[in-house]
């Protein structure tokens, strides 16, 4: 029986709702009983009355139906193309899929992974998950109707959700962030980082300055390229992105300004501006290439997602989960642009 602390985070009529479309979606074709109002008062741990009005309101949509004194039936002539068992599902999903907009490389990685799949593997949806509590989160995303999963950056609780799911033989790739004993996909930052070490022109006096906006995403690329360097002493971190305009001020107007530099493209050019400089002419901008890519006055280095890989590499994964074949972990490599 759910506890009342997991009803509030997970409405009753909508969690009893995915509990009987699930049921649906399973037995296309075919017609099912289904438990009484008082069962699923029971088993939810709602009131009766609260289960009655969702069987209501399932029958009045067309989804079941009832049979006076025999009970509630699943109904097998529900139309809607999902509805053919055929084609398989793959659900999508990025984050905790509350997200209000995307970043361009969420939204790239997960659309090119849904333009990937081929029809013989799956067909994919966008992931909404409404409920907070993890338990529900669960029962929610198995009563979705889902054949198979791919989660990019999930968050802990997301990460055992996705175990369990993985466990009980659903299909599942992560992206981005690894979770123990689920397919997963990564990215060697650490490699881009020595890659963008050796494009940069060491002839050019000067620092490079780095400073990490998202830490958790820049760190390996910054630890990369401090490896690769052929003077380790002329690498300068700004530890607090708010710090960084008045370090490259500094640099700037004592006429030294940096050789190459990560972070602050925004207030940069200003910057170099009020001193006569020309930013993209005085130093190697570091960048993701998201950031610039619609930029035609850019000029260094920058990193790429290889996005149309991700999603080959993701619809070969669920094509092997799909035939109980074994499936391992792959790690791609950033494509290094030089502008």
């Amino acid at each position: 029986m759910m506890a009342q602390s997991k009803e509030k985070a997970f409405p009753a009529g909508l969690l009893i709702r995915h509990d009987i479309v699930h049921t649906v979606l399973m037995h296309t074709g075919k017609s099912v009983k289904l438990p009484s109002a008082r069962q699923l008062a029971d088993r939810f741990g709602v009131s009766q009355r609260t289960a009655a009005s969702e069987l209501a309101n399932l029958v009045e949509e067309g989804w079941i139906f009832g049979r006076k004194g025999i009970g509630y039936f699943s109904n097998p002539e529900k139309n809607g193309w999902y509805m053919r068992r055929s084609r398989k599902i793959a659900g999508l999903g990025w984050g905790d899929t509350k997200n209000l907009c995307y970043e361009y490389n969420e939204f790239a990685l997960i659309s090119h992974i849904g333009m990937a799949l081929p029809p013989s593997v799956a067909y994919p949806r966008m992931l909404f998950v409404n409920t907070v509590d993890p338990d529900g989160a669960g029962t929610e995303l198995r009563s979705a109707g889902l054949d198979a999963i791919v989660w990019g950056t999930p968050s802990l609780k997301w990460q055992k959700i996705l175990q369990n799911l993985h466990r009980d033989g659903i299909p599942v790739v992560t992206l981005l962030k690894k979770t123990d004993k689920v397919p997963f996909i990564g990215i060697d930052s650490f490699e881009a980082g020595r890659k963008i070490a050796r494009e940069l022109d060491w002839s050019h006096p000067g620092l490079v300055l780095w400073c990490d906006a998202h830490e958790e995403y820049s760190s390996p690329i910054r630890k990369g390229l401090q490896a690769e360097m052929p003077e380790p002493s002329r690498f300068r971190y700004v530890d607090d992105p708010l710090k960084m305009p008045a370090e490259l001020e500094r640099l700037v107007a004592a006429g030294t300004p940096p050789a190459a530099l990560y972070g602050g493209r925004d207030f940069a050019p200003e910057i170099y501006t009020r001193h006569g400089l020309d930013f993209f002419r005085t130093t190697q901008v570091i960048s993701d290439w998201s950031f610039v890519r619609d930029n035609p006055e850019f000029h260094g280095i920058c990193h790429r997602y290889p996005f149309e890989k991700f999603g080959a590499t993701a619809a070969e994964m669920l094509r092997r989960q799909f035939g109980k074949q074994p499936v391992s972990d792959v790690i791609l490599e950033w494509e290094i642009i030089k502008k």
